[in-house]
């Protein structure tokens, strides 16, 4: 799948189950007998179903203009998993809160009888973390007078001034403000901090009201002024 797009259920599904486990093993140990090594969590699980309809109906929350026939979003959800690339699975205004990076583990889908043109599917996501080296580069400071030019990851809120950031792939408002701010809850303020910006570049697009692209500069404003 190309980078950039962005798949947005028609329906949302009744719903969603998170599994994750403890990652452990038994020892023994002499003297003490059998122990349990705790090494962390193992990766997040997420698997819903719902399915894809044929036609605009009120529970379809996508604008007629925008949705899409029902083998789209299949083949989109196919090239993901053989891409071999992750996506960004977003799920915002739910006490889940989720904006992680996942895998298409596995996806079913069929056409019932009585439903002609509507694809029913069942959906299993794998979390997926970088363990790509890491390069970091050293930028000159050119930025004006009163403003701190940052590239790359952003490292620590801004203290007493607005700085500079510029979106690199992978990125979305909500990471930004995990890494700058320690909140992604944070995105919708950074979003209106930003909305001239961020509105102009999604003009016309159809994309999500919250989508950056890469290259896009957006400004960072100290925590205590979202």
């Amino acid at each position: 799948m190309l980078p950039g797009t962005v798949i947005e259920l028609p329906v949302l599904p009744e719903r969603i189950s998170v599994k994750q486990s403890a990652d452990t093993s038994e020892k023994t140990v002499l003297g003490i007998g059998a122990v349990n090594l705790l090494d962390g969590a193992k990766l997040r699980q997420i698997s819903f179903g719902s399915f894809f309809p044929a036609q605009k109906i009120p529970s379809v929350k996508l604008p007629r203009t925008q949705l899409r026939e029902p083998m789209y979003y299949v083949r989109k959800l196919r090239e993901c998993m053989e891409s071999k690339e992750p996506l960004r699975f977003i799920l915002l205004g739910a006490d889940l809160d989720i904006n992680i990076r996942m895998s298409v583990e596995g996806i079913d889908y069929s056409e019932n009888y009585g439903e002609v043109g509507s694809i029913e599917y069942s959906l299993t996501l794998k979390e997926w973390k970088d363990y790509s080296p890491r390069r970091v580069t050293i930028k000159e400071n050119t930025a004006s007078a009163g403003e701190t030019e940052r590239s790359g990851t952003p490292e620590g809120a801004p203290k007493d001034k607005a700085v500079s950031y510029t979106v690199k792939a992978g990125d979305c408002l909500w990471s930004i403000c995990k890494a700058s701010y320690g909140d992604g809850s944070l995105y919708d303020k950074l979003y209106r901090a930003n909305k001239t910006v961020i509105d102009r570049q999604n003009g016309g697009t159809g994309n999500p009201k919250y989508t950056i692209y890469v290259g896009e500069m957006l400004t960072l404003p100290p925590k205590g002024e979202l």
